[in-house]
C-alpha cells in the first residue's frame, strides 16, 4: 500500500528552491560572456566600424593560423579534374591529425 503525501507539502519546498535560485542568480555581480553583439548599442557607427576595422588583421591572422595548424592549405590540384568553369580542384587528404593520432580506427574507438 502506498502512502502519498498530499501536495501542499511540496510547494513550501518548491517555493523555497525557487526563491534560492532566483536570489542565486541575482547575486551575481555580471552577465556570463555572450559572442552576441549588444542590442542597445551605446557607441556611434563611425567609431564602431574604426574600431573593428583596426581589429580586422589581427583577427584574420589568428584565424588563419588556426586553418594552418589543422589543415594543408597548400595548392595542389588534381590533374584533369575542374569544375564547371574551370577551377582546380585539390587532391588528398587535408586535414592535419593530431601528434600521436593515425587514420587507423581502433576497435575501442578511441575517437
Amino acid at each position: 500500500m502506498s502512502h502519498k503525501q498530499p501536495v501542499s507539502t511540496f510547494v513550501p519546498m518548491f517555493a523555497a528552491g525557487l526563491a534560492i535560485g532566483v536570489g542565486v542568480l541575482m547575486a551575481q555581480d555580471k552577465a556570463p560572456p555572450s559572442s552576441y553583439a549588444p542590442v542597445d548599442i551605446h557607441e556611434t557607427f563611425r567609431s564602431t566600424m574604426s574600431r573593428m576595422s583596426a581589429a580586422k588583421a589581427a583577427i584574420i591572422q589568428r584565424h588563419l593560423a588556426l586553418l594552418e595548424q589543422r589543415y594543408d592549405l597548400s595548392n595542389r590540384p588534381a590533374p584533369g579534374v575542374t569544375m564547371t568553369r574551370g577551377k582546380a580542384i585539390q587532391e588528398g587528404v587535408r586535414v592535419k591529425l593530431p601528434t600521436g593520432r593515425t587514420w587507423a580506427m581502433s576497435p575501442r574507438g578511441s575517437w
